[in-house]
């Protein structure tokens, strides 16, 4: 069968990349289309059979709309199957009269044994882990268990991407997963209602073997030149003893590419910063949130103090290793001296950037309970206050979302350039802008040139294709 990957996003996206690559394996014809001028005509082209969507709330509207238009431009007209965290979390999404089928959770045995149902002409039996309608009626299935063996599924080849965007192929990093799940159970993430929906399916937290890791790093340095890493994981250094092999193999099978991984300060003791710095470890993105640690604690369920992020930060500058903090502004009941307390951690952190969204209640989520108690709506109400980037707008209502608003566009500033401080408060009290967005994109811009050493000519071209998401 020949099976579309429609993505926004310009970017290597690690659950796409890995189903392509499961696919091809199994015989399918696969391509990814991405938006932009013409994508429609290449969609056509292509003439998929399945049509698949990776979708999180947010994008959700544009996505179906894409959806209209692959149903409107494709002769046939494919079928239209979603995956991702939209709906995992929130599946009253296959009420939408373009979406033909839903898969919630992972999706590396439940797709192609989907494909194997439609080519079977056995889908009134249903397949697990998918909704899908079929004959005027919708059937579901339950969840199956969780992958056990990450390095049992393929290393992504990347060429159904790469071959048609050389952009992406050329790009001086590209993101890989080490591993899956997180400890935490944090009001904002999704990790623990994925949790709770996957209990009695396997372990949740699963790590490939480091050198599965390494030989898909030595994989891309190889063929594609890749010469630094993201780590997509949530806690890279969870696991020391993992943490020690992947070091020490490094230098044998992948010397040559740097790296940057997302962490808790927590699991940032002093011996494993210095094991991260010796692997080579550029930068280091953890956790801040909220100054306010009963707020962090109580209110969005994360664990750590104060203390411990200072002290992190402090063996990171130390081992010659950057920083950038994870922060969010525009929390029901959070005031404006909360959020600047934040600003003011930060100073005391000394990020090399200070990354702040807006907090956005997501279906499935803790915080979107607390939204939907705070504000008297239900949640299912929730999915339409999510703009298509947790950097656009607050869905906070009247006053307060354009206080979020304006404060997260202004907040990296704040924290390099405490002077700013006076006049970023007055322009806060105006109206959300697109020229205060303009200056967020423009500052948020030059840190990413900076932080993966893109020249400004790579940097604009992928600019133009991802400005209308951050």
């Amino acid at each position: 069968m020949r099976v579309a990957f429609y993505q926004e996003l310009w970017t290597d996206q690690a659950g796409p990349l890995l189903l392509a690559e499961i696919l091809e394996q199994k015989g399918h014809e696969v391509r990814f289309v991405l938006a932009g001028k013409g994508w429609e005509k290449t969609m056509a082209e292509f003439s998929p059979h399945v049509a698949a969507f990776s979708v999180y709330t947010g994008s959700h509207l544009s996505q179906l709309a894409a959806a209209r238009r692959v149903k409107e431009t494709c002769s046939p007209a494919p079928l239209v199957v979603l995956g991702g965290p939209h709906p995992t979390f929130y599946p009253e999404v296959l009420k939408d009269p373009m979406v033909d089928a839903a898969c919630a959770g992972e999706a590396e045995t439940a797709f192609p044994a989907f494909l194997e149902a439609i080519e079977s002409g056995s889908l009134e039996k249903g397949v697990e882990n998918f909704a899908v309608k079929h004959q005027g009626r919708v059937i579901r299935r339950p969840m199956a268990p969780l992958v056990r063996d990450l390095d049992a599924l393929p290393i992504p080849r990347r060429e159904a991407l790469y071959n048609h965007y050389p952009l992406l192929a050329k790009a001086p990093f590209m993101r890989i997963c080490a591993g899956r799940g997180c400890p935490y159970s944090c009001s904002y993430c999704f990790n623990g209602a994925f949790r709770r929906m996957t209990r009695g399916l396997g372990p949740y937290i699963r790590r490939r073997s480091p050198e599965n890791v390494l030989e898909e790093m030595a994989y891309l340095s190889r063929e594609y030149g890749m010469k630094h890493a993201i780590f997509n994981d949530d806690v890279f250094t969870l696991d020391r003893g993992w943490l020690e092999a992947f070091a020490r193999e490094k230098g044998r099978l992948a010397r040559k590419v740097t790296y940057d991984i997302s962490t808790c300060a927590r699991f940032l003791s002093g011996e494993v910063v210095r094991l991260l710095a010796g692997s080579g470890c550029r930068m280091v993105c953890m956790g801040v949130e909220v100054a306010d640690e009963r707020f962090r604690q109580e209110v969005l369920k994360k664990p750590g103090t104060n203390r411990e992020i200072l002290d992190a930060a402090e063996r990171l500058h130390a081992a010659g290793i950057g920083i950038q903090t994870y922060n969010m502004v525009g929390f029901p009941g959070q005031t404006l001296e909360q959020a600047l307390d934040t600003v003011r951690l930060n100073r005391e952190i000394r990020p090399f950037y200070a990354w702040c969204s807006i907090a956005t209640p997501y279906p499935g989520t803790e915080l979107s309970a607390y939204w939907a108690r705070q504000y008297g709506s239900g949640e299912t109400d929730l999915p339409q206050l999510a703009n298509p980037s947790y950097f656009q707008a607050s869905a906070l209502p009247g006053e307060e979302a354009a206080a979020a608003t304006n404060l997260q566009k202004f907040f990296a500033l704040l924290v390099r350039f405490p002077f700013l401080e006076p006049l970023v408060l007055r322009l806060i009290k105006r109206p959300a802008n697109r020229g205060f967005h303009a200056v967020y994109q423009a500052v948020y811009g030059l840190h990413m040139m900076r932080r993966l050493k893109a020249g400004p000519a790579y940097a604009l071209a992928l600019y133009r294709r991802l400005r209308g998401h951050f």
